[in-house]
């Protein structure tokens, strides 16, 4: 173990210098057994290869490049930043929960039991692959600071993430003390995988149950944007009083590139 040194102390048993970056030599670990301590602060490396080890704390730094975690035990660490470029975990058992840091590229994150689901993209690009199942999350209807008053409504949201693509699926149910006020028909994407792309998307299926009736319409999160807006056909971008009444049930499922 090296340092033996408690989880939080910053006293890692493996330690790449900053400033190696593109002159780093390519290092392999195998069975790399930290007991739950310090394991790596991988600072400038370029080409770092671990498998089938149990790790607690891991560093990166924005000149990490081409780490390769694979069939590996992360634990007791709470919060893991992952942040440079190229740089991969894949099929391992993940405790704390992953954050990809702002400016991160060419990360992939895939094939893993996660503890502490989702995995939150911060990177601000689309140029990362992550994967996670089907978490849930409490969408904004409308746009603040004028939102839709919920009352005694119901809304339940649920997204997952394959590479870049995001899914989601919302049930929205209007109760008798829900105020649309004048707000479009419009719900906040998950903020742990904000949309990045440049032009709008036409990404889904809207349907209104109404008395047993129904009524279709389409998605769209308009280029940058972190909300889905129901289009009605006919009318367009659709707001609440025309669309909902109490007992109305709405169901949502799109899906987005980040």
């Amino acid at each position: 173990w090296r340092t033996n040194a408690a989880t939080g102390s910053d006293r890692y048993a493996v330690i790449i210098s900053p400033d190696r970056k593109l002159t780093a030599v390519p290092r392999s670990f195998h069975n790399f057994q930290s007991g739950g301590r310090c394991s790596f602060d991988f600072g400038g490396a370029n080409g770092v290869y671990i498998d089938n080890s149990f790790l607690a704390d891991l560093r990166f730094s924005r000149e990490t490049r081409g780490v390769l975690i694979s069939n590996c035990r992360l634990a007791n660490q709470q919060n893991l930043l992952v942040d440079g470029h190229n740089n991969t975990i894949v099929s391992c058992d993940i405790n704390p929960v992953v954050t990809i840091a702002p400016g991160a590229d060419n990360i992939v994150i895939e094939s893993n039991s996660y503890n502490r689901p989702p995995v939150i993209d911060r990177s601000g690009n689309g140029r990362n692959l992550i994967g996670y199942f089907s978490v849930p999350y409490e969408p904004t209807i409308g746009r603040q600071p004028q939102a839709v008053t919920l009352g005694n409504g119901r809304i339940l949201a649920h997204a997952s993430r394959s590479g870049s693509i995001v899914s989601v699926s919302i049930e929205f149910l209007a109760g008798e003390t829900t105020r649309f006020g004048d707000m479009l028909l419009e719900f906040g994407l998950p903020s742990f995988a904000p949309n990045t792309t440049r032009s709008d998307q036409l990404c889904g299926h809207a349907w209104v149950t109404k008395k047993g009736a129904g009524a279709a319409g389409a998605v769209l999160i308009p280029a940058g944007a972190q909300s889905a807006i129901v289009v009605a056909q006919g009318v367009g971008p659709a707001r609440g009083v025309q669309m909902m009444k109490p007992g109305d049930k709405l169901n949502l499922s799109f899906s987005y590139r980040v």
